[in-house]
């Protein structure tokens, strides 16, 4: 295609929340996406004429917030850009959720910018999507990543990019009927990350372990702990523990969706009682979709999506 059938982009998004050392941070090779921390590339970006067009206050917020996501790429002038704007967009708060499989976050995106343009003019794009996450508490505090923890979260990106998006201006269906457990498990927790409210965060968590673990509807709360007790379990006290703890989880999921409310006692002590229940479940449900993501034989069996393999699985984790 001929340079003058293109248009030079560049793709530019706040990230908020994220502690780590000053280094850039690929999460795509295939589509050129980066976490950036290089202030040339600001000014790179909010040139005289890009910051006429969004505002010295975008420009301002880039300065403060130091990183952010990247990409410079071309694309033909036929292209939607609309479509494609909105695609890294998504594809960008991806990364939030790579960083919580490895510990809890509240890593979040503001304003994402779109320039492209050739020699004689150039347009910019500016919008966000719903990005807002929050830690399992609701509360948008700052995390601290190692390196080390920071390439465990990028392995995690590639599988996460893969359930999420599959083209550019596509996505993936997550609740029909050819989807797997964890293309809708990854909706709610995704959904569940979005919200601040402790009691609704546990709800959408629930829906997340259900899609990844019942096999049926009667006794769900029993069945479930145990299932779930026996699958991150090794020594019987850590199974029991998991038990007790998934039931407590189940019980506050029942008050908020039965219509009870939660109770007031998991209000007292500044609600301590609430808090832990929160942190637990967060927890659990981190640990059992990585366990599944690292595991290959795991991964293939849900990927196969067959009811019938995973209940037998399931039921040979009882008798183990």
């Amino acid at each position: 295609m001929k340079k003058d059938e293109n248009y030079s982009c560049l793709f530019f998004y706040n990230i908020h929340g994220l502690i780590c050392d000053n280094i850039e941070i690929q999460l795509s090779e295939l589509h050129n996406l980066y976490i950036s921390f290089d202030e040339n590339k600001i000014h790179r970006f909010f040139n005289e004429i890009v910051r006429t067009i969004t505002g010295t206050a975008q420009y301002d917020l880039a300065i403060s917030s130091k990183k952010f996501v990247w990409s410079e790429f071309v694309f033909p002038k036929t292209e939607n850009y609309d479509r494609t704007h909105a695609w890294f967009l998504k594809a960008s708060t991806i990364a939030s959720n790579a960083f919580w499989l490895v510990k809890d976050n509240a890593i979040r995106f503001n304003t994402g910018h779109l320039s492209y343009g050739d020699d004689s003019q150039i347009t910019v794009k500016s919008n966000t999507v719903s990005s807002h996450y929050s830690n399992c508490l609701g509360n948008k505090s700052d995390t601290n990543y190692s390196q080390n923890e920071i390439i465990k979260a990028l392995k995690y990106f590639d599988f996460l990019f893969n359930i999420t998006l599959n083209k550019i201006g596509g996505s993936l269906d997550h609740t029909g009927a050819e989807a797997n457990r964890i293309n809708r498990a990854y909706y709610f927790i995704d959904l569940a990350r979005k919200t601040y409210d402790i009691g609704t965060k546990v709800s959408l968590h629930c829906s997340a372990l259900e899609c990844l673990f019942s096999v049926a509807t009667t006794e769900l709360r029993h069945r479930l702990s145990e299932t779930i007790a026996n699958f991150l379990g090794e020594e019987y006290e850590e199974k029991r523990n998991l038990y007790e703890q998934i039931k407590e989880i189940y019980d506050l999921r029942s008050s908020v969706t039965h219509g009870s409310g939660i109770n007031k006692k998991l209000f007292k002590n500044n609600e301590e009682s609430l808090n832990r229940i929160g942190m637990n479940c967060d927890n659990i449900v981190r640990d059992c979709l990585s366990k599944i993501i690292n595991d290959g034989e795991l991964k293939k069996i849900y990927f196969e999506n067959n009811n019938e393999t995973i209940n037998n699985y399931f039921t040979e984790l009882i008798f183990k």
